[in-house]
């Protein structure tokens, strides 16, 4: 369905899409305490089912953890470029959004925090060295919710008026659920932003603008937890005299409702075996860098989602023995991958590079960052590669679909899918060897508790190139765009079901693309029909791709 991002009201009606009725917090909390037997329970049940939570399950009884003793057991050059490559601060380890959908598996609660007050010492200590301080995000979750935050007297509102002392101006993205237990410090924070919006939007003395995105995802289990929570404060809102425009101005700017519809989730993380991992190798992480969190620190990278790294992130515990060798150098993914907004062509050619480059150390954008163990090493790499080689595959089939893209200029355009090719071309013959590398390696007897992996990425690797490189050579051989498009969304369907008729698919779609007069407009359509039937379609359920196809081989 269509999902207005800030529009409150989309959020009613998925809840009628999903049949669920409306909640009204305020009005439960009151019949909780009603005289009623049955009303009493009634409320009390609903309360504990979307809103309440047990005491143990809060960060507030959670084991307490002192942010700078624990980061000063690390040597002082690791703790340089952990801080200088840092993703995230997760305030808390373990959470209470008990999302269905978490990569990271469901949690039981939150099971440690940092201590407010070393939060403090270490922003006041350690700010100059932060990488935020140059210019970049850094997050304020991760495998976390910041609204699960407690200590003392203290939220996470606490956290971030103390870090904005330091890092007035530098953007910050929170993702939340509105987690159990968390809704009064979710509506102070949120409140916060409303009012420093307003503040700054009157030009009134002293205000700021404060430029912090909030994300909240929405599923099933808690989109009528969210509506609830948010038609609450619209209403408080109101009362105050602020104006619906003043109030819609503040939703577009401040916050993004996230759908997490079925078909909005990938099945990762415990949900892997239902993942085509053939077909959407794609990853959710979206950086390269290291996260600071209570349970210690760990480096993280992207790579290929498969049911050997269900949440398409490569983790590395890092320890003060740990080479800074494996501290990699940040990146974002959307820096290269994924067409999410108007400027992702030009910005691409202008940056002359549309793969996503493998994982190179902290402080530099070309030394590779090598796992200790060569066996590691290669999937290490071939997943980074298969994540890359799938996104640009991805990127090309999506030239014809959004609207942005449909106006950009034709010459841009032309110009990102050369350069598209060209790196395909540059690179292919290292991708081929690592391929047959890891090809090699899982024949080896040593290799025997592994060679399922080995011979998976192997197989993943070469799916990737291949569609790649036909996709490239489509480029090179001037296709219209809307084929090259049309084309590449075709390949971009190879899955578990139909990866062993990819070398036919390739031979067949060949043809329809062939401009040899060995082939006639007939040899073509068969080609076609072939490359369909191979793809697991039948003729009363075509995909959009094969209409474009035949809409050109009519016109031939």
């Amino acid at each position: 369905m269509n999902f207005d991002s800030s529009n409150i009201e989309s959020l009613g009606e998925w809840r009628n899409k999903l049949g669920l009725k409306e909640l009204d917090r305020v009005k439960l909390v009151s019949e909780s305490g009603s005289l009623n037997p049955v009303k009493k329970k009634l409320a009390q049940r609903k309360l504990s089912q979307y809103f309440d939570l047990s005491p143990e399950k809060m960060s507030q009884e959670a084991k307490t953890v002192d942010m700078v003793v624990m980061f000063e057991k690390f040597p002082k050059k690791l703790r340089k470029k952990i801080l200088n490559d840092l993703v995230a601060f997760q305030l808390t380890e373990g959470c209470n959004g008990m999302c269905p959908f978490c990569l990271f598996g469901a949690k039981k609660g939150v099971e440690s925090k940092f201590s407010f007050d070393s939060i403090c010492s270490f922003l006041d200590k350690y700010k100059e060295d932060l990488r935020s301080w140059g210019g970049a995000t850094i997050t304020h979750y991760w495998d976390s919710d910041p609204f699960d935050y407690t200590d003392g007297e203290h939220s996470y509102v606490d956290v971030y008026k103390e870090w904005r002392k330091h890092f007035p101006d530098k953007r910050v993205y929170i993702s939340t659920t509105v987690p159990k237990g968390g809704v009064e410090n979710f509506r102070k924070f949120t409140n916060r932003l409303f009012d420093n919006f307003v503040a700054f939007s009157r030009d009134q003395d002293g205000a700021k603008k404060d430029a912090c995105e909030m994300r909240i995802s929405v599923a099933k289990h808690n989109v009528q937890k969210v509506e609830a929570v948010m038609k609450e404060l619209v209403d408080d809102w109101k009362q105050r005299g602020h104006t619906n425009e003043e109030i819609s101005a503040f939703l577009s700017t401040h916050i993004v409702f996230s759908p997490r519809l079925d078909e909005d989730v990938s099945r990762l993380g415990p949900q892997i075996a239902d993942h085509d991992d053939i077909y959407d190798s794609s990853s959710p992480s979206c950086e390269d860098g290291t996260l600071l969190t209570p349970s210690g620190i760990e480096a993280i990278s992207m790579t290929a989602a498969t049911i050997f790294e269900p949440s398409g992130q490569h983790n590395i515990r890092i320890t003060p023995e740990t080479s800074v060798g494996l501290i990699p150098h940040h990146l974002p993914k959307l820096e290269y991958q994924g067409c999410y907004y108007a400027n992702h062509i030009l910005d691409r050619t202008k940056y002359k590079q549309v793969l996503l480059p493998l994982v190179t150390k902290s402080g530099s954008s070309t030394e590779l960052l090598s796992l200790p163990n060569h066996e590691d090493d290669v999937v290490f790499k071939l997943g980074r590669w298969c994540v890359s080689l799938g996104g640009i595959v991805a990127d090309i089939s999506s030239l014809t679909k959004w609207a942005w893209a449909i106006a950009t200029p034709t010459e841009t355009k032309d110009e990102y899918l050369k350069l598209c090719s060209s790196d395909i071309r540059k690179n292919s013959s290292e991708i081929r060897d690592f391929i047959t590398e890891a090809q090699r390696l899982s024949e080896l007897p040593e290799n025997i508790d592994i060679n399922d992996k080995l011979e998976f990425y192997s197989l993943l690797g070469d799916v990737r190139l291949q569609t790649a490189e036909f996709i490239a050579g489509l480029i090179d051989s001037g296709t219209k765009l809307s084929l090259i498009s049309s084309t590449a969304a075709a390949l971009g369907e190879i899955n578990k079901e139909n990866v062993n008729n990819l070398s036919e698919i390739l031979l067949n779609i060949g043809i329809v693309h062939s401009s040899s007069k060995t082939y006639s407009v007939h040899d073509k359509k068969k080609a076609l029909e072939v490359v369909v039937s191979l793809m697991g379609y039948v003729s009363s359920n075509k995909p959009t791709w094969v209409g474009v196809i035949e809409e050109t081989l009519n016109s031939e």
